[in-house]
């Protein structure tokens, strides 16, 4: 009989998937994108995700084999990504990809950084030597984007966007949206060029009526290779490390204790 891993193999769609995320979960390394999936699956309903910096769209298959409709964010012109993306348009109706640079300003024309080290630290920042400028982009806010979609509720907002973060939930009102689940990242390193790091990030967040959990990770040593976790702990609190990088997870109030209990399940850690 054929492995369960060897089966979700013979898919080229889903190898993106097995290697960012389903691997972390038969190996019990941590990942807090599965965490997010695994809180909504419980639910047993359909939902709404917006992917900023999709990537190959790893992130945001799970949802879409869930039924969920998905509006994913790519801007960068690199063709592997193209090619993911485009796949996952044709296999799945409720995927709707947008090359614009979420932001908090609309209809900017900025530059887009990419580098040969990594597919994944593309960015509107220059924040290596490596990077190098390959296209010009339009920005646009969420506030706008949902009003021309038509979204008026988003369960998972998810934004990687290499430095960007703090200024896409800048362009998204609470008053207007409010998603039930925020993952985004932290990295100083690459903030700070434009004025904000992890605290302003948190505090953001807590503002914005969430309960808040840090997740951190060892400090990068290479862009590209496989990452080390640390921690995750309840916000506000201090980073082990002021070179860390990580992710905020950001849940309404609901969705705390089921999260809470999936982290001691799953992981053994308790908060």
């Amino acid at each position: 009989m054929m492995k369960p891993v060897a089966r979700v193999m013979q898919y080229k769609w889903l190898q993106a998937f097995y290697y960012k995320h389903l691997k972390y979960f038969l190996t019990g390394r941590f990942d807090e994108l599965l965490l997010v999936f695994y809180l909504f699956r419980k639910s047993g309903r359909e939902g709404l995700m917006i992917d900023v910096g999709s990537h190959f769209g790893e992130s945001a298959q799970p949802f879409l084999l869930l039924g969920w409709t998905v509006f994913g964010f790519e801007p960068d012109p690199d063709v592997r990504k193209k090619e993911a993306l485009t796949g996952l348009k044709e296999k799945f109706s409720g995927f709707h990809l947008h090359e614009l640079a979420a932001s908090d300003e609309d209809g900017l024309e900025l530059s887009f950084y990419a580098s040969d080290e990594s597919t994944g630290i593309s960015s509107l920042l220059s924040f290596t030597p490596n990077h190098h400028e390959v296209k010009k982009v339009t920005t646009c806010t969420l506030d706008k984007f949902t009003r021309e979609h038509a979204i008026d509720e988003i369960d998972f907002l998810k934004i990687d966007t290499e430095g960007n973060d703090l200024r896409v939930l800048e362009g998204c009102n609470p008053g207007q949206l409010s998603p039930k689940a925020i993952l985004c990242e932290f990295e100083d390193n690459k903030t700070r060029q434009i004025g904000y790091d992890y605290r302003d990030l948190g505090d953001h967040l807590v503002k914005r009526g969430y309960d808040v959990f840090l997740s951190e990770w060892y400090p990068i040593e290479k862009y590209g290779i496989e990452h080390h976790w640390r921690s995750i702990r309840r916000y506000p609190c201090e980073t082990e490390d002021p070179s860390a990088w990580g992710n905020f997870i950001a849940l309404k109030e609901e969705y705390s204790p089921a999260f809470v209990r999936m982290l001691k399940s799953k992981f053994n850690v308790d908060i």
